[in-house]
């Protein structure tokens, strides 16, 4: 092993020596870009733009609250979903990309942004797989979404503080 060279490990029964492998870090850093980003230019002449990959869950703020406006004021998750992806121009590409097991990233992301928007209070669980605008979601058409972030996580915190006070032991007998 040569100082600052990084080499790949062969067997040791094999008959030649050491191979170089010095791109190791360039090809995980290629891999690690296309998964974001996709590959750019698609294998087939009708998609010669950048893969745009499915928005984070704060991108998705506004496209949901549009779409469940759009849909009467409350909406099952497919209707919100397909909705979304209308609203959002995403493509059956991106609508497809997987996150884990058969659940698409599209649809992770999505419960995300439904968790954070009903508890910054502008969306409820009106019943198992329906959601629906509370009254200050009634009157709101966007967010910004630094300002949801900023206060549901204040929010976690303080209900997590309040939980561990409640854990404590109390003095009194």
């Amino acid at each position: 092993n040569v100082t600052g060279v990084q080499t790949c490990a062969l067997p040791i029964y094999h008959p030649r020596p050491r191979k170089r492998c010095s791109s190791t870090s360039q090809g995980r850093k290629r891999r690690r870009f296309i998964e974001r980003w996709g590959r750019g230019r698609g294998n087939d002449d009708s998609s010669n733009e950048l893969f745009m990959s499915v928005p984070k869950y704060d991108d998705l703020f506004n496209p949901l609250l549009k779409a469940i406006h759009k849909l009467g004021g409350s909406a099952s998750i497919p209707e919100q979903e397909d909705e979304t992806a209308k609203i959002a121009n995403l493509s059956e590409r991106d609508l497809s990309e997987i996150h884990r097991g058969n659940r698409t990233k599209f649809s992770y992301r999505l419960a995300w942004t439904r968790n954070y928007l009903k508890n910054y209070g502008v969306l409820e669980n009106s019943s198992r797989g329906i959601w629906a605008l509370t009254p200050l979601g009634q009157r709101t058409t966007d967010v910004d979404k630094r300002k949801v972030k900023k206060e549901v996580n204040a929010k976690t915190r303080r209900d997590a503080e309040a939980q561990q006070q409640a854990s404590l032991p109390t003095d009194e007998p």
